[in-house]
């Protein structure tokens, strides 16, 4: 079962490796389509088009707008999703073998033990962050108490 196509794009972005990335595909009506991924460090967006057709067709959008575009370019959600899969499982084989190579050299001791740091760093700095963004949902900032405490009170002078 495929997972949806925002659940796939929010993990690729979140996760992907690469800072570039490019799809192709055929559309329902048999017409090539193009989708370009990019990232850097303030943004991340997707670009589609239709082949020899970029200049006029082009569209830039973010994530949240993707799905949209895709239906509007009659792209099938199946098959750009084992597209963006393929990507994300291409990645995960190098990881594997990076760990494999690793792991020959260092020990599986020392891999399991920063596999386990770093497992513990993850839910240590989730629950901090949980905690934080609770904290801050029930305690009024500091502005707005200074606001309320700032207002000029009027008197009624008789």
């Amino acid at each position: 079962m495929l997972p949806a196509i925002e659940t796939i794009v929010d993990f690729f972005e979140r996760m992907g490796l690469d800072e570039k990335n490019y799809f192709s595909l055929e559309n329902r009506e048999n017409n090539m389509v193009c989708i370009y991924y990019q990232k850097n460090n303030t943004h991340k967006n997707w670009s589609i088009w239709y082949f020899k057709q970029e200049e006029t067709t082009k569209k830039i959008v973010s994530a949240t707008d993707l799905s949209k575009e895709l239906e509007l370019f009659k792209v099938d959600p199946e098959e750009f999703i084992k597209q963006i899969s393929s990507s994300v499982l291409l990645q995960a084989a190098f990881a594997d073998e990076f760990i494999r190579q690793v792991t020959d050299i260092l020990g599986p001791d020392a891999v399991q033990k920063s596999i386990l740091q770093t497992q513990n760093f993850m839910t240590n700095l989730s629950e901090i962050v949980e905690k934080l963004m609770n904290q801050e949902q029930t305690t009024p900032s500091k502005e707005k108490k200074d606001k309320k405490e700032s207002k000029p009170r009027l008197r009624i002078v008789k």
